[in-house]
């Protein structure tokens, strides 16, 4: 039997999600009574980024879609502006953030 292409796209995010489901959300669950302090929420971020595979970045972000960490990546935090949506900042390209605005 040989898949689309869209059947086969699917399967690997279908995998990829199984892959990265446990880890975040252990470190959603660790996070949940540390959510108002940034410093305390960055370093949870920061001592389990490499539970998480093929991450290039973490940040939180509160209910209205804005930062409210900095960008945590495998070399440390990376100093942006928090409290922007979260689409008009951080798009990882590798290591190093690129910053959209507009």
């Amino acid at each position: 039997m040989s898949l689309t292409r869209e059947e086969s796209i699917r399967r690997q995010q279908d995998a990829l999600a199984q892959i990265l489901r446990n880890p975040i959300e252990q470190i959603a669950n660790d996070s949940i009574a540390l959510w108002q302090q940034q410093q305390y929420l960055e370093n949870i971020l920061l001592v389990n980024f490499s539970r998480i595979p093929y991450c290039a970045g973490l940040y939180a972000l509160n209910n209205e879609g804005r930062q409210i960490t900095e960008y945590v990546t495998r070399n440390g935090i990376v100093d942006v502006s928090i409290g922007k949506p979260c689409f008009a900042q951080n798009i990882s390209y590798g290591h190093k953030p690129a910053y959209v605005t507009g």
